[in-house]
């Protein structure tokens, strides 16, 4: 998804599948949250099966509408995923910006550089712009074009149509001066060997630079929107890194370690001094002192002795444990933590409705108008540059009005908030009460101790009778 109307298409698609009565899309966070009536599949089919099925009819359906689903749910490898797709859209960025710096110096010098006048001028920045029109912006013109196969359009779709017209138009202009000796610069003057003469009627202008330049601010646009929503996923990350990947179960067979995933009610565990707890449970031997700071804020370690209850992702520091399994992996109380900050940051805002159902109608308007402005240019504009004024509006519509900020400043702005309050110890169930949050006016707390710092801290020293502070302090220190 590359902006608010690819959200908008993704919703549609797959709350077109039978079943399916909610389908909501984070374009920031790039997940897509489904719900959907169970009774409408066969009786006999388990929970399992049911939701193997759905998914499965909203992939393909996806994939018709030119989209992709990936049901990976390792938090690391997604996270890894996009390290990599950010580094290599920094590579084509970075390269982009190196060969449009010469192009566009060339462009703007007007043949004030002796060695680039004319047609040698004019082919060398063909040449240039031509690398970062195809390689650079390769991405987007290959998305714009599966967009096309499936009767849509999106962002893409204007950013691709604008600089291909003027990369196209350039290259057709620059054929009919070579073929003829003469060429013109963007300037408005064309040279034929030194002799400088106006603009012909037949001749219009070079927009290689513009079509270069365009490509690479929108691939920057990405980077950088690709970094504010990877860091704004930085929070969820951090609640998954408390979950233990892998765990040392035992039973009459003996010891062994399997992944945290397959860990089911009735299994127990054994955790050693210094070891994540891994799963929700009830001591059976051994004792310790438990870390659940994550969980309650409370600043000193709790002990657990047997009979007590444990939760997966805290710290047991001093003793070691066997816990038997009272939940599995996936309905842990680390789980529903990691669960509800997904969902809150899935789920959307009413401003953010909003500006889909603005986002979905946008681009077919925006290319109305853009045909329009050029057409206005074409008929009315003066008859010596009317070709070229067409042109140049008819790009800047396509490209101004990309609708990218539209369908990212709300979910970005949540996902970061969520991150950080979980961060925090604070929950919130939907996007949809960071709005009413905004008309809160008092909160009143039910007890002493909810407000913590996590962490203990000295606030004051005092010494007995007959005892200097500056012993007690260095006991202290020691």
């Amino acid at each position: 998804m590359q902006c608010a109307a690819c959200a908008s298409k993704v919703e549609s698609a797959a709350g077109s599948v039978a079943g399916v009565h909610l389908a909501s899309v984070s374009f920031a966070s790039r997940k897509i949250r489904v719900e959907f009536d169970a009774s409408t599949t066969a009786a006999a089919a388990t929970d399992a099966t049911i939701i193997t099925s759905i998914c499965a009819a909203v992939a393909q359906r996806l994939h018709r509408a030119g989209f992709e689903l990936s049901l990976e749910r390792d938090v690391a490898m997604r996270a890894w995923r996009e390290q990599r797709a950010q580094s290599a859209l920094r590579t084509r960025v970075w390269i982009g910006a190196i060969v449009s710096l010469p192009l566009l110096i060339i462009a703007m010098s007007h043949d004030s550089i002796p060695a680039l006048t004319g047609l040698t001028s004019a082919w060398t920045q063909c040449a240039l712009a031509a690398v970062v029109y195809a390689w650079c912006g390769w991405p987007i013109h290959a998305a714009a074009f599966t967009r096309l196969r499936v009767g849509t359009t999106d962002m893409n779709t204007l950013v691709s149509l604008g600089t291909s017209v003027a990369f196209a138009s350039s290259v057709w202009t620059l054929m009919r001066a070579s073929m003829s000796t003469q060429v013109v610069l963007h300037g408005g003057e064309h040279v034929t060997g030194h002799v400088t003469e106006h603009v012909t009627g037949q001749m219009g202008a070079l927009w290689f630079e513009a079509a270069a330049i365009i490509i690479v601010f929108v691939m920057l646009g990405r980077l950088l929107e690709a970094r504010a929503t990877h860091r704004a996923g930085d929070a969820l990350r951090a609640l998954g890194a408390l979950a233990v990947s892998r765990v040392c179960v035992f039973d009459v067979s003996g010891e062994r370690m399997i992944a945290a995933e397959e860990i089911e009610a009735g299994m127990r565990v054994r955790v050693r001094p210094g070891e994540r707890i891994a799963v929700d449970g009830r001591v059976t031997m051994g004792e310790s002192e438990v870390d659940e700071s994550m969980l309650t804020g409370e600043p000193f370690p709790r002990m657990k002795r047997v009979g007590d209850t444990v939760v997966a992702g805290t710290m047991n520091t001093v003793g070691a444990m066997e816990i038997e399994a009272t939940h599995a992996a996936a309905d842990t109380v680390l789980a529903h933590i990691v669960e509800l900050v997904d969902q809150a940051q899935t789920t959307k805002a009413r401003i953010a409705l909003l500006a889909d159902r603005v986002a979905a109608v946008f681009v077919p308007i925006v290319i109305t108008i853009a045909c329009a402005s050029a057409l206005t240019w074409w008929i009315c504009g003066p008859e010596a540059a009317r070709g070229a004024l067409a042109l140049e509006s008819f790009v800047s519509v396509l490209v101004v009005a990309c609708p990218c900020a539209l369908g990212l400043a709300t979910p970005v702005a949540i996902m970061v908030a969520s991150g950080r309050a979980a961060q925090r110890g604070v929950l919130f169930h939907s996007a949809a009460a960071f709005e009413r949050l905004a008309e809160v006016r008092a909160i009143i707390f039910d007890k002493t101790g909810t407000l913590t710092r996590g962490a203990p801290r000295v606030s004051s020293v005092r010494a007995c009778d007959g005892v200097a502070l500056d012993r007690v302090l260095a006991l202290g220190a020691a």
